[in-house]
């Protein structure tokens, strides 16, 4: 069966100075208090909502088969 790579995205609001710490590659500390949101679950690879495909096999073509 191919599993899903279930992930959720959290967006923080970065300063000027963060956003181009984060751009250069330098780690960034993401404080809870400058989340705004987050997005998911949902599979990386076929892309779709948890809610959608729970329970089912990944479609995606770049998964492998799991024994």
């Amino acid at each position: 069966m191919k599993n899903h790579r279930w992930i959720a995205a959290v967006i923080y609001e970065l300063s000027e100075d963060e956003a181009r710490r984060a751009a250069t590659g330098e780690v960034v500390n993401l404080q809870h208090k400058h989340r705004i949101g987050v997005d998911g679950p949902g599979c990386l690879n076929c892309e779709r909502p948890y809610e959608e495909v729970q329970g089912t096999p990944c479609d995606s073509p770049a998964v492998k088969e799991r024994p």
